[in-house]
């Protein structure tokens, strides 16, 4: 290797290592809209997803309605999550969801969204929907949240109040590890017709959300960022709208018990008390007065995990295995990748590497990894991606399963379940189980580079054109320097 190819590796691999570090800290925020299918069936949805690299999307305007849809109350949020090279990058999506209500073809006219605090343009489209697809099933208004809502608002609108703050969980014991629902909503009966206003509601919810939030619980909040439309219903005969405010998915750390203590919401609601002999041309907002409605306390029991030697590290939830195939044979000497994919509902963030087990056939090297994480319809779901890339020695076929499991509980069936691969490698090539083999000789990335001509030389011999070079690469060095936090500042 002469030195032109040693200093090109050098400058290579410093530039690379700027240009990231450098990109990653100075972008401003990437923003991205992306629309579901423009031809969809009767029963299906349309959907509007905003996508964020980098930056949580905190604030969102608007969505614009569309005729012919019914626009669904509250977000799908998404997070993805890749680890390349210790670096992390993370997308936060956002989705709209809109439900058909007849044929026809409509019209998303152009509109403006404002997002984090910026506004953005984009385009509209045309939406063409077709008849009713018996093979897609029922397209159900009614979410898997409004479900368990007819159930558990019982207690609360039993009180028969016109208007009350209400939390509402969907479990009320769990095991350590696994996901409940809580959901903090303000009901105003329908028959109440006296003036009632939310007053600094976005402060207010911040503040709520705070005091809800356990010490003790991982939390995945659905963050609602809009009031949107009041759900309708009906419960007991009366009927109630529903506000929804908060919402959030959470999984206990330990075995003591999850406490939500009574929390306040300040409205502007109609004077009892007012004199009726009052000016007519009083506004009417003169009438209102500040009152302060309590929700009630709710307690979560929290049970330990059955005995078990990784019981202390393992993931709860119902989940299930995912993997690449291998459709071709792989010749030993050379990395193929390996993807095992664990998908399911739960924490996806608790999910844990999978156990890899000592053997002489492969080098497995650490795993590139994604995840991706899903907050919708009162439930936690998604899937995390373990890339790997193994190194066969010697050729035969070879079941994976002996070299990778994943522990986790299922809090369903209350019983410990094992995911193994399924997948076969087909090997050929000669043997080289001692031949030496260096991980990061066989890096997907770096090895090409690294495995060039390994003839030597002397660095305290000059080479031709040496100090030329090094001044050359200095200046391109500083230059790209330069030009990054330029683009940062």
């Amino acid at each position: 290797m002469d030195y032109l190819q040693i200093m090109f590796k050098k400058s290579f691999f410093f530039l690379n290592f700027f240009l990231w570090t450098g990109l990653a800290s100075g972008l401003s925020q990437n923003i991205r809209l992306d629309y579901g299918p423009s031809r969809i069936s009767l029963n299906e949805a349309f959907t509007i997803s905003v996508e964020s690299e980098g930056e949580p999307l905190d604030q969102l305007g608007y969505f614009p309605d569309i005729e012919g849809f019914k626009k669904l109350r509250d977000f799908v949020s998404s997070t993805s999550t890749s680890n390349f090279e210790g670096k992390n990058i993370t997308h936060y999506i956002k989705t709209k969801v809109y439900h058909p209500s007849r044929e026809g073809s409509f019209r998303l006219p152009n509109f403006s969204l404002r997002i984090n605090g910026k506004t953005y343009d984009f385009e509209g489209l045309t939406i063409q929907v077709g008849p009713f697809d018996e093979k897609k099933g029922e397209l159900l208004d009614l979410t898997y949240q409004d479900l368990f809502l007819r159930e558990e608002t019982q207690e609360l609108i039993s009180r028969q109040e016109q208007a009350f703050l209400g939390l509402i969980v969907n479990k009320t014991e769990v095991f350590v590890g696994e996901g409940f629902n809580a959901m903090l909503a303000f009901y105003v009966a329908e028959e109440n017709q006296a003036p009632m206003k939310f007053w600094e509601l976005g402060k207010q919810v911040e503040a709520l959300a705070r005091q809800l939030k356990p010490k003790n619980c991982w939390e995945e909040n659905f963050e609602i960022s809009e009031l949107g439309e009041p759900l309708r219903l009906e419960i007991n005969g009366r009927i109630y709208f529903q506000f929804l405010l908060y919402q959030a998915s959470f999984f206990p750390l330990n075995i003591e018990p999850v406490r939500f203590p009574t929390v306040s919401l300040r409205l502007r609601v109609q004077n009892q008390f007012r004199s009726p002999a009052r000016p007519p041309d009083l506004p009417e907002d003169s009438l209102l007065i500040f009152k302060d409605f309590a929700s009630n306390a709710q307690m979560v029991t929290v049970r330990e995990l059955p005995p078990h030697p990784l019981r202390d590290r393992i993931a709860v939830g119902n989940y299930y295995l995912d993997e690449s195939d291998l459709y071709r044979q792989q010749r030993t000497g050379q990395a193929f990748s390996y993807e095992f994919r664990i998908l399911g509902e739960g924490n996806i963030s608790a999910i844990h590497e999978p156990v890899l087990y000592a053997n002489t056939e492969f080098e497995i090297y650490p795993p590139i990894i994604q995840q991706y994480i899903n907050r919708g319809q009162n439930r936690v779901s998604g899937r995390k991606i373990f890339k790997f890339q193994l190194l066969p020695k010697v050729a035969g076929r070879f079941e994976l399963a002996p070299y990778f499991e994943w522990v986790f509980f299922n809090p369903s069936t209350q019983r410990y379940d094992t995911l193994r691969p399924r997948t076969t490698a087909q090997v050929v090539g000669a043997d080289m189980q001692n031949t030496g083999l260096l991980a990061w000789e066989h890096h997907p990335l770096y090895g090409r580079l690294l495995r060039e001509d390994p003839t030597p030389f002397s660095p305290g011999k000059p080479q031709p054109g040496q100090r030329g070079l090094e001044i050359a690469l200095f200046v391109l060095l500083v230059a790209t320097l330069y030009l990054v936090y330029r683009g940062a500042g």
